[in-house]
């Protein structure tokens, strides 16, 4: 992260170089914030595999829900990580 690496000799540079960390984190939480929305639209086609998809076939639909599901947890704990622990 190139904001660690900004000086902080002075109060102002400090202040600069803290406002310059903070940013780049909320900007790393967008990348898994935009992973967990698009991870949970899978839901919808997940739900539709599983009651209008060849039956045959239902526990796919399940599957790729118990994944979604997954990826979407993952993701936001990621999220919340990256902006709030940071």
């Amino acid at each position: 992260m190139d904001a660690l690496g900004l000086p902080k000799n002075t109060a102002d540079e400090k202040a600069v170089r803290s406002a310059a960390i903070q940013q780049a984190y909320k900007d790393a939480a967008n990348v898994p914030l935009e992973i967990g929305l698009i991870s949970y639209e899978i839901f919808e086609l997940a739900h539709v595999a599983a009651t209008k998809g060849n039956q045959n076939l239902i526990t796919d639909g399940i599957i790729a829900a118990i994944n979604a599901r997954a990826a979407v947890k993952a993701a936001f704990f990621k999220c919340a990580h990256q902006y709030f622990w940071h």
